[in-house]
């Protein structure tokens, strides 16, 4: 791996105060695009290939330099966000092309503080509807080190056998669902910290969160919860801790 692991916990679009789609909304509300569920969907029509979706806060600052997207593997095109206003001087922003895998992740350098405004934008290059499962605006946690490598990875293939009266049988195949199990050997007192506040925000198996294996290969972006509401952080020498982070797929 080129780099360390990213956690993505903390979504603000939970504090979202209004969102506003540029153009009408075909099916599915914007609330569908942060509701922890895979499987509903927001839609909004493009015209001429561009969609956009506007984001209003309210508070002191709003910090970010993550967003992950979940849409139609179908879509492509670019996302970008822009962040600002005409009156403080203009939008700024990144991009990226929208990954054919139907998981996106655009990261930038530096934090973003901002107050008022977001805007999301599809630019797609066929016309089509502009589509999120699920999106992250936030901050990206890099501990300072990676779990034992190799890390131990499971994927559960469920399936229901019956039989008829008349001895034939009929499998149905249910859901696949990965799993991972990271063991962290050695961490410092400020990523224990940082841990414990990760999972502390998402109530241990409570809330789903994010996580990156690779920047490079956006597709290993798995929306995950942990798989335990128990966390022993163990303390190797002074300052130092094991932790184990166990993950099951969030479908």
């Amino acid at each position: 791996m080129s780099t360390n692991i990213y956690w993505m916990y903390e979504n603000k679009m939970e504090n979202v105060d209004r969102l506003r789609p540029a153009h009408a909304v075909l099916s599915g509300g914007t609330a569908d695009t942060y509701d922890f569920d895979l499987n509903t969907q927001y839609k909004g029509t493009c015209a001429r290939g561009t969609h956009s979706l506007y984001v209003y806060f309210n508070g002191t600052g709003i910090h970010c330099d993550t967003v992950v997207l979940v849409s139609n593997p179908s879509m492509v095109g670019t996302f970008a966000v822009w962040w600002g206003t005409r009156l403080l001087g203009g939008w700024s922003g990144a991009n990226c092309a929208i990954h054919p895998s139907g998981t996106t992740l655009l990261t930038w350098i530096g934090t973003v503080v901002y107050v008022k405004c977001f805007a999301f934008r599809w630019h797609l290059d066929v016309r089509n509807d502009a589509t999120a499962n699920e999106l992250f605006l936030g901050k990206r946690l890099e501990l300072s080190s990676n779990p034992l490598y190799p890390f131990h990875k499971e994927e559960i293939n469920d399936v229901t056998v019956g039989e008829t009266t008349k001895g034939v049988r009929h499998s149905y195949h249910n859901f696949d669902r990965r799993s991972w199990y990271f063991q962290y050997e050695g961490i410092s007192d400020s990523d224990k910290e940082s841990v414990e506040s990760m999972v502390d925000y998402c109530e241990g198996s409570y809330k789903p969160l994010w996580f990156t294996l690779d920047p490079n290969t956006p597709e290993e972006t798995e929306f995950v919860r942990f798989s335990t509401d128990i966390f022993n952080f163990e303390e190797i020498v002074s300052g130092y801790w094991r932790v184990d982070l166990p993950l099951e797929q969030e479908l």
